[in-house]
């Protein structure tokens, strides 16, 4: 075992030290703005087109489309990281990290200062410039990184529109200027007795009754509206109504699928828990980091959010075909995790690079790799409630102790001679009053 451990050190020492070699061969990124059309084509074009341009590109990768620059070719490796050109496939390669490795592999390599000013250009943003190079007509025109939901998030000044009247929030100029756009004009206000039923029907599920509807309808107070709208949140029945929705997205069902398709007697414990973090108004970051890390944040039921859906329990015994159910078994919680908090269809890069937004297989892999301790199955549930509730079941313990050995006591009394009543007597056996 010394031995191992000591070989390990060098090889991990030696890697470090090849690390820093290959970092101290970086050459800085220019200190100044750097003009694609300008700084940026002059370099591609003498050292980079002949290979990787329009007609034929090596490796399926060209540099005078943007969209595959971005993308990389066949190494399944992205091109370039947009705002980190260290960490970069063509700086790298460019600037020869990895020894063997290098571009071009013939004739002038590129100079440190052209290597800083790409490096300036992806840490700029890789901004192209209209007509600068050619663009693959023929091909996608939505661009890696410009995809609407990899946008931040900006304030949206709402339209003017004609309607003004109708509009009380920037929501409803948004929908007022489209509808307006095709012609059309808002419906009229809807009636005191619909809006209450509406109400009702999206907040809970379930219609007002005839007296509910009345008592609502005879409020006359200012802030009636709002008061109804904060009962009805109040009422459990809007967490049980809107948890559906999210049940949904976490593929929640209470048996196994497949052939087999047997009961989950335990599942209701996630179904739960949906349902309390509506009711609770919890917060949605929280609601996030619980269904991912419940376990670790005391909330092992929102963990439920990982094995919620289909699981394959009859195992083959042939080993491919069971590490092909585990991979697929890894996959489903990829897919839902994606999909749920990141709006992105990751699980396709377990196949293929992503062709319109920056996922590689390398980055479905290693996000299948988060959850390669993930198993499905039963197991002690701890709460944030464990304190309170082991509490009251030591003070419970504590009086079942205490009447069991009050029991104790009674029966040894009546198995004693000594405190039995003579024979023929009238006395009476002491009794203990629990």
């Amino acid at each position: 075992m010394t031995h191992r451990i000591t070989l390990s050190c060098s090889i991990l020492f030696v890697a470090m030290l090849c690390g820093t070699a290959s970092a101290a061969k970086l050459p800085d990124a220019v200190k100044r703005d750097v003009d694609f059309t300008r700084d940026v084509q002059p370099i591609f074009a003498e050292h980079c087109l002949k290979c990787h341009g329009e007609e034929k590109p090596k490796g399926k990768f060209r540099l005078d489309v943007r969209q595959n620059i971005v993308a990389g070719g066949d190494s399944g490796e992205p091109g370039i990281a947009i705002g980190k050109s260290a960490d970069s496939h063509l700086i790298k390669l460019v600037a020869e990290l990895t020894p063997g490795e290098v571009m071009p592999p013939k004739g002038k390599a590129l100079s440190d200062e052209q290597i800083g000013i790409l490096r300036a250009w992806i840490d700029q943003g890789a901004k192209w410039a209209d007509g600068a190079a050619p663009i693959d007509e023929a091909g996608p025109k939505m661009l890696k990184g410009d995809h609407w939901s990899l946008q931040p998030v900006k304030n949206v000044v709402p339209p003017k529109v004609k309607h003004q009247d109708w509009v009380t929030s920037p929501i409803d100029a948004l929908v007022a200027a489209k509808l307006e756009a095709q012609g059309l004009t808002p419906s009229p206000m809807a009636d005191k007795a619909t809006l209450v039923r509406r109400a009702y029907l999206v907040l809970t599920g379930l219609p007002p009754t005839p007296a509910q509807l009345k008592a609502h309808l005879a409020d006359e107070r200012a802030d009636a509206w709002p008061r109804l709208i904060d009962e009805l949140l109040a009422r459990p029945q809007y967490g049980e109504r809107w948890a559906r929705h999210w049940l949904d997205v976490a593929r929640y069902a209470e048996t196994n699928g497949f052939e087999t398709n047997t009961p989950r007697p335990n599942a209701w414990h996630y179904r739960d828990y949906v349902i309390r973090s509506f009711n609770e108004d919890k917060p949605y970051d929280q609601f996030v980091r619980e269904q991912i890390a419940g376990d670790a944040l005391g909330e092992d039921a929102g963990t439920g959010f990982l094995v919620a859906g289909p699981w394959d329990e009859v195992k083959s015994p042939d080993i491919n075909l069971t590490l092909m159910q585990r991979s697929d078994e890894l996959h489903d919680i990829v897919n839902t995790t994606s999909t749920a908090f990141l709006g992105l269809t990751v699980a396709c890069a377990r196949c293929h690079n992503h062709k319109f937004d920056p996922i590689s297989q390398k980055d479905y892999f290693a996000f299948q790799g988060v959850f390669a301790g993930v198993n499905h199955g039963n197991r002690a549930m701890r709460t944030k409630q464990d304190a309170q509730v082991e509490a009251r079941q030591a003070a419970a313990q504590a009086k079942l102790d205490a009447a069991r050995a009050a029991l104790a006591k009674i029966e040894a009394s009546q198995s004693d001679p000594a405190l039995k009543a003579p024979q023929g007597g009238t006395g009476a056996v002491p009794r203990t009053i629990i």
